[in-house]
């Protein structure tokens, strides 16, 4: 990599930040690879019209790495897309952003999204926004510099995970909206299942959901943060609207997710044939990101969390299948299905 950039790079016309954002005034003063990791940073925070717009940029720069860069998948599915969602983007801190389109809440859904441990939902936040509506949808992003699955709150946002709730129900206002979902992916999940519960989400969705050990962290001396868990059998008589969705060829995450069932977190949601961790960006690499995204945040809601049932299994109905199979395998969650689950396919 050179150590230079001879062309600076200018974002286009009615791009939604300036030149001067710090996010690319931090692309422009790196070297070597700290080009590749102040572009890994945009892709925490820009929405879908930030990143398409630097990436004009940098295609009409000279940057010694503009091919590699542009070979992103992040930068080619918006800068081929027919039209960019118009989310803009309000950072509350460095670890909290609210993105919408500036239009009134009432008649959308907002979602309250939990990061992993790369500050993302698995994937880059202008991808995820650009499989979403904005006209229908606001969307806050928390992320853990900690990386302690938010139990001790974020930054100056919030100290503990108890004043994060209290703080997302004030600044946000969750009842002016027409629904509720929060989301988590990997380390985030059990937060946004958590959350969800807190705040009378219509439902929590939990991704690859990972297991605090908590037990674990007191034995070996460390703190586990202020936050009492609602999952545990003084509680289990409260309905929840929890998913617990796993690839069922990740050891990992099925042991998990059986657990957090048994707690009472939420329903399990298996997919057959997968062994990776990061659902979303599975789905992200076949081309059904929007489709696997919807159908979670929009399917049937599940039966409370108390009702025994075995796991929905979703087998490999990918492509034009994957809409009706997983509409219909999430509908039995309700009681409203018949028939069998399919068996997975292998």
């Amino acid at each position: 990599m050179s150590n230079s950039v001879s062309v600076p790079l200018q974002m286009g016309d009615g791009d939604a930040r300036a030149p001067d954002d710090p996010l690319v005034t931090a692309f422009h003063a790196a070297r070597g690879r700290g080009a590749l990791k102040a572009v890994t940073e945009m892709e925490k925070y820009f929405t879908p019209v930030e990143m398409a717009g630097f990436g004009r940029a940098l295609a009409a720069s000279d940057h010694p790495d503009r091919e590699a860069l542009l070979r992103r998948r992040s930068f080619a599915d918006l800068r081929a897309a027919r039209s960019l969602q118009p989310f803009r983007r309000d950072d509350l801190g460095p670890d909290v952003s609210f993105y919408s389109d500036g239009n009134p809440a009432a008649g959308k859904t907002l979602i309250i999204g939990f990061g992993g441990m790369s500050g993302q939902l698995g994937l880059p936040v202008g991808n995820i926004l650009q499989a979403l509506d904005a006209a229908r949808t606001d969307v806050v992003m928390l992320r853990d510099p900690l990386q302690r699955t938010f139990r001790f709150g974020i930054s100056s946002f919030a100290p503990d995970f108890a004043a994060l709730v209290a703080r997302l129900r004030t600044r946000f206002r969750p009842e002016s909206y027409r629904r509720l979902v929060t989301i988590g992916n990997s380390m985030g999940a059990t937060a946004a299942l958590r959350s969800g519960f807190w705040l009378g989400a219509e439902r929590a969705i939990g991704l690859g959901t990972r297991l605090t050990h908590d037990d674990i962290m007191l034995i070996l001396g460390r703190e586990v943060g202020p936050a009492f868990d609602p999952f545990c059998d003084c509680l289990r008589h409260r309905p929840h609207r929890g998913l617990l969705v796993y690839a069922d060829g990740c050891g990992f995450d099925v042991e998990a997710a059986g657990r957090m069932e048994a707690l009472g977190a939420g329903r399990r949601v298996a997919f057959a044939g997968i062994a990776e961790h990061n659902l979303i960006a599975r789905f992200w690499a076949i081309g059904e990101l929007a489709a696997f995204l919807g159908l979670l945040l929009e399917a049937p809601l599940p039966r409370d969390r108390d009702a025994a049932a075995p796991p929905v299994v979703i087998g490999r109905t990918w492509g034009p299948r994957l809409r009706a199979g997983l509409k219909r395998r999430l509908a039995r969650l309700t009681g409203r299905g018949r028939g069998r689950v399919a068996r997975p396919k292998r």
